[in-house]
């Protein structure tokens, strides 16, 4: 199985985290985030042995995301990578994320501590 920095988070989360009930739009974060997170184009059984769903489960949430723009498969390996939509979305909360009000202060001392002049 190919190792990602997702696929040993696998292991310290619970197997039924991503199975209980009513849960169909956890396990396509599960999906996505496996994608995302792997360094080359991933298939249907990488997939389905990572996130640890039975094959019409993850062929049914690759066949939703792709055709929501999510994923993208490629036409004649039938591997999958992340899509524009998905793509988007990571570029947005990168964008939009508040990190301002938590790093400020420190650039803040950080600018203070520069500007004194050496002697």
């Amino acid at each position: 199985m190919m190792q990602t920095r997702w696929s040993k988070s696998v292991a310290d989360h619970d197997d039924t985290h991503a199975r209980e009930a009513g849960s169909a739009a956890l396990r396509s974060l599960v999906v996505m985030e496996f994608v995302a997170n792997s360094d080359r184009s991933v298939s249907l059984t990488e997939i389905m042995q990572a996130v640890k769903l039975p094959k019409p489960t993850v062929f049914r949430i690759l066949s939703t995301l792709e055709e929501a723009g999510m994923l993208l498969r490629e036409p004649d390996a039938k591997r999958y990578v992340p899509g524009e939509r998905l793509s988007n979305l990571a570029a947005n909360v990168l964008l939009h994320r508040r990190i301002d009000r938590r790093v400020a202060p420190f650039l803040k001392s950080s600018l203070k501590s520069s500007a004194k002049p050496a002697i």
